[in-house]
């Protein structure tokens, strides 16, 4: 029958059936009809039989995919450890220009509901919720956060990926003290001092993880936004250094800066092109 993570989506599938197949037996018609561009009416009947043969394939992705958008991130993970646990997450691994920020977080009494509700993973908010979760973060008491960044010229000399660790291991060493475990988003954990524990979509999942990943998005955004009053042709501002068509074709007309990053997409074309 195949996997169904969202079993309310199983048992609406199931009434259906069974009220078809009452439909069926009694003659009835408790469903109404559909007559697009004034064509015959199409029982609703006729309709779900139709897709009744792509059930399980239908329901294997979208009650995923429906699951997936309603997921909230809570503070189950954290709770199931004894100490102090940090949720740390990075920013910026794939943009053309700036530095790649990461940021660590420690809520030592658990997280008000007042404040839960306002976190979740960076990406799923807009610029203005961002800063009214950091906001409230920093605005609550006994919350841990520590911030580290690596630099263009080190993401060129030890790779992305290596910075974006180097990061998460600033971002510890900035915490008052060191955690007794370290939720990190992703499956490659950096080398810590304590006991690591990757969780995959932790941003979507973990409350600490989700805060620091709103830190790190909020504070790398302020950082591009101040290099574009320096460098207002490349939109970073509002494109935080990321590949879009205005900034593209900025590099193409201007040429590259030295906050943009050696070997990276068109970066890479325009460096090429100048040799």
């Amino acid at each position: 029958m195949g996997s169904y993570p969202c079993s309310d989506r199983k048992r609406f599938f199931i009434t259906l059936e069974t009220r078809v197949r009452h439909d069926e037996k009694t003659n009835q018609k408790p469903f109404p009809t559909w007559s697009p561009n004034g064509r015959p009416g199409l029982q609703w009947k006729k309709v779900f039989w139709f897709f009744f043969s792509k059930k399980n394939r239908f329901l294997a992705f979208d009650s995923r995919l429906r699951c997936y958008k309603q997921q909230m991130p809570d503070f189950t993970h954290e709770s199931a450890c004894v100490g102090r646990v940090a949720g740390v997450d990075e920013v910026g691994r794939g943009p053309l220009a700036g530095p790649v920020v990461a940021a660590a977080v420690v809520f030592p009494f658990g997280v008000p509901a007042e404040l839960a509700a306002l976190i979740d993973d960076s990406k799923k908010l807009t610029a203005a919720q961002r800063e009214i979760a950091n906001a409230a973060l920093r605005a609550l008491p006994n919350v841990e956060i520590g911030v580290g960044a690596a630099s263009v010229r080190e993401i060129a000399t030890i790779n992305i990926l290596q910075a974006s660790l180097l990061a998460m291991r600033r971002a510890i060493a900035r915490l008052p003290s060191v955690p007794d475990l370290v939720l990190v988003d992703g499956n490659r954990p950096p080398m810590l001092a304590c006991p690591v524990k990757c969780v995959i979509g932790g941003d979507a999942l973990c409350l600490s993880i989700a805060a620091a990943s709103i830190v790190a998005k909020v504070i790398r955004d302020r950082a591009m936004a101040r290099l574009a009053q320096r460098f207002p042709a490349y939109g970073w501002h509002a494109n935080a250094g990321y590949a879009t068509g205005a900034h593209r074709a900025a590099l193409m007309s201007h040429g590259t800066t030295r906050h943009h990053r050696p070997g990276f997409g068109t970066v890479r074309l325009v460096e090429v092109a100048a040799q």
